[in-house]
């Protein structure tokens, strides 16, 4: 019996069929992504910081939470676990600081701890820099519309430093291993609907222009580039009740949203309102 030939995706375009043909589906029409896009889900986190997102966190992106110690970033990813239970979605937190905490999880309402996955070092093995990408890179391949936070980015260890004693002249190799891990999971992050939130650190920024910024980011500049949403917390602020002269009952997070692939305007504000754990 002869085989059955499959129709050409393309009408009267040979070429395009002939790439489709020899590479499998990898040629679509502008409306057939269009319609891909529109398809992934917006979720909220709280209904100032979703104004200012355009709705909240997409699906199949990469969300860059910056700001300064204890500014609110855990807190918040945290929070956003919570609803991202709501809509059955797996939660993984990769722990590489090592500090969670009963506040992390008792203090966050709706979360099911339960529901959590913790990726993080043990007494028998010490997880390098190197470990966590490929164990985060297993999660996107294979465990479709889940949430990672990777809490932080920052405190990733490559291998290389964790060999030997503490010393330096060791050259920091995190944001070549950072480069190549987002150039491998970058077409499937969408493909599997999955949201990978990377929080980062502040650090100095030694450039010497007078212009530029006093802080940034760390971990290299394909992290920036990857970035579907990226958020940074400027500075914070006391929430007292009543307000400037009561009890100091939290703290407020002041956001920048510098992009938004929601839809948000770019370097919109807004505030976070964290309260205290009783």
């Amino acid at each position: 019996m002869s085989k059955v030939k499959k129709p050409n995706k393309f009408a009267e375009d040979n070429i395009s069929n002939s790439i489709v043909s020899k590479y499998g589906d990898v040629v679509r029409s502008g409306t057939e992504v269009l319609q891909n896009i529109n398809s992934l889900n917006v979720i909220g986190v709280s209904p100032a910081l979703d104004i200012a997102l355009g709705g909240g966190l997409r699906e199949g992106s990469v969300v860059v939470m910056t700001g300064d110690p204890k500014s609110g970033k855990t807190t918040t990813a945290l929070h956003f676990a919570a609803k991202c239970q709501k809509h059955n979605k797996r939660v993984i937190y990769v722990n590489t600081e090592g500090r969670l905490s009963k506040q992390n999880f008792d203090g966050i309402k709706g979360l099911n701890s339960d529901n959590i996955l913790i990726i993080e070092s043990t007494d028998e093995r010490v997880l390098s820099a190197e470990d966590f990408l490929n164990i985060i890179e297993y999660y996107v391949n294979n465990d479709s519309g889940c949430l990672i936070i990777a809490d932080s980015l920052s405190n990733m260890v490559p291998a290389v430093e964790l060999e030997g004693e503490v010393r330096t002249g060791v050259r920091n190799a995190l944001p070549r291993l950072l480069s190549m891990f987002f150039k491998r999971i970058s077409g499937t992050l969408m493909k599997n609907k999955t949201i990978l939130i990377c929080i980062t650190h502040n650090i100095a920024n030694t450039g010497g222009s007078p212009y530029a910024p006093q802080k940034m980011a760390d971990c290299g500049n394909m992290l920036q580039y990857q970035a579907g949403t990226n958020m940074v917390i400027t500075h914070r602020g006391k929430w007292q009740v009543p307000k400037d002269t009561g009890q100091h009952v939290g703290q407020i997070a002041n956001w920048s949203i510098k992009t938004s692939n929601a839809g948000g305007r770019p370097n919109s504000t807004a505030e976070g309102w964290i309260r205290f754990f009783k």
